[in-house]
């Protein structure tokens, strides 16, 4: 990881354990740049999250510090303006969630106009995806082999 990125990180609060880990598990920061790092950041505290919850989701899924900011805006157009999921429903997902801002809008998207054609209103896949946030981790096909069982 490049030195001052792995210096930010530090002086955010995350334990040299934690950049350790995060080398092991998402190779991509290594390429990582501040920018980045500060935009994903800024990204997260956006949506409501304090420094320490930052921390916990990221420990979780360490994939948030590098996600596009192109994913990020599509899916955050489906949670926000598709589904109306509200800001603070929006940030309790995230925390139940983590993975939800690393999933692929793709698929999220499959999974909304299946459950659409399965006669589901936005308001009955909004109440799922609440119930259920590891939902959103699924494809299309996991999904229906898991509303099938």
């Amino acid at each position: 990881m490049i030195e001052e990125v792995y210096d930010y990180l530090r002086k955010f609060g995350f334990l040299k354990e934690d950049l350790k880990e995060f080398e092991n598990k998402n190779e991509k920061i290594y390429f990582a740049n501040m920018k980045k790092i500060e935009n994903n950041i800024s990204f997260l505290m956006g949506k409501g999250l304090l420094k320490e919850e930052i921390i916990n989701v990221a420990r979780v899924n360490p994939f948030l510090l590098t996600t596009s900011d192109k994913r990020q805006n599509a899916l955050d157009d489906i949670y926000m303006n598709e589904l109306k999921i509200s800001s603070l429903e929006n940030k309790e997902l995230l925390l139940l969630n983590p993975y939800m801002y690393s999933e692929s809008p793709i698929e999220l998207n499959k999974i909304i106009i299946y459950l659409k054609s399965k006669n589901y209103t936005i308001e009955d896949i909004k109440r799922l995806v609440i119930e259920n946030p590891k939902l959103l981790d699924l494809t299309l096909e996991e999904f229906k082999k898991t509303i099938n069982n």
